[in-house]
């Protein structure tokens, strides 16, 4: 949605004067929450955006600062968005490392439009002026599990907490504006049984995004970032040893729930239900649906990644994964793809 906002201020622009473009331009850089809404990898559209649960990969983060802890690697990623607006450029790119029962992580993105016209009441074909409009994220990471400091390790239990210190830079034409941020998360997960035969985990969590409400200061006003609230189910059911090796089948089944906007003239609650299936570790299909409300984005979703390990070195592994939304918004009827490549390795 904040891509919205931006494209909406990008087409709005040309007719606005110098002063009112500055209230514009504090009101749009708020609204959307900056980058809340905006796809970080084609995991998370496939299913729907119902990973706040569940998150695996170098933007767990992204969808909860308490993703559950992955084996020991490094892993970095690179998500392609061709926007309907070919003037609108986002790719997002994001690291994650792991050691034990600690994780770090790293995403940094940036919203930019190619140069606009300038245009006025005054000047309606402009006067050869142009500007350009960009906004800057750079989030830092870090997570623990919790479990092999209070039990042993073979518990069935993980409870990880972590958090997100997020620093927004917004600019357009000569004006810019910057504001810090946190998220807080945390995500219990039982494994219910554990066998050769078949393996049932339940996972849930909860986070608050945008925890102390930064404020954007610019020349004429002052705005608030809005609080997210997310919270998330997730059901994992699997044959083979999904725990300890290689998959044989696993399917998992995630229900997300997000209460947005912290002003009671944005209020709205959006529900997320996303589904995947992964094959021998190898090849996952994921299909998804999205219902929201104010400036809804109503929809399904779906794709398909593909993922290898090569046996030597440092465990060297690559991943692309695809996805296709078909929405319903406001402001009519689009689809997008989205790619994501992913690339990592074995700490020795």
């Amino acid at each position: 949605m904040p891509a919205r906002f931006i494209l909406l201020m990008l087409l709005t622009l040309p007719w606005l004067t110098t002063s009112v473009a500055a209230e514009q331009f504090a009101r749009v850089v708020t609204i959307g929450g900056t980058f809340a809404n905006m796809p970080v990898d084609a995991r998370g559209e496939a299913m729907g955006l119902a990973t706040t649960v569940n998150p695996t990969g170098p933007t767990a983060f992204w969808w909860n600062p308490a993703p559950l802890p992955e084996s020991d690697r490094v892993m970095v990623s690179y998500t392609d968005w061709p926007h309907i607006m070919d003037s609108l450029k986002w790719r997002p790119m994001a690291i994650r490392a792991s050691s034990g029962n600690l994780t770090y992580g790293y995403l940094w993105g940036r919203l930019s439009s190619d140069p606009i016209l300038i245009r006025t009441g005054y000047e309606p074909d402009g006067n050869g002026t142009y500007t350009e409009a960009s906004s800057n994220l750079h989030q830092f990471s870090f997570a623990a599990d919790l479990i092999p400091w209070l039990a042993d390790e073979s518990s069935a239990w993980q409870w990880t907490v972590g958090t997100n210190a997020r620093l927004y830079y917004e600019s357009l034409a000569e004006q810019s504006t910057s504001a810090w941020d946190l998220d807080l998360g945390t995500s219990l997960a039982w494994r219910l049984t554990d066998g050769e035969d078949g393996d049932i985990r339940l996972h849930g969590s909860a986070m608050v995004r945008n925890l102390t409400r930064g404020t954007f200061d610019t020349e004429n006003t002052s705005s608030a970032l809005p609080r997210y609230y997310h919270f998330g189910l997730s059901l994992e059911v699997g044959a083979g040893p999904i725990w300890h090796g290689s998959r044989a089948l696993a399917v998992t089944v995630s229900h997300a729930w997000r209460r947005d906007y912290d002003d009671i003239h944005y209020n709205y609650d959006s529900e997320h239900l996303g589904v995947e299936m992964v094959v021998g570790g190898i090849a996952s299909l994921r299909t998804g649906h999205r219902t929201r409300g104010f400036y809804a984005d109503d929809g399904s979703s779906w794709g398909a990644g593909l993922q290898y390990r090569f046996d030597w070195g440092w465990g060297i592994r690559a991943a692309v994964d695809y996805a296709r939304q078909d929405l319903d918004s406001v402001f009519g009827e689009y689809g997008m793809d989205y790619w994501t490549f992913t690339a990592g390795f074995d700490l020795p």
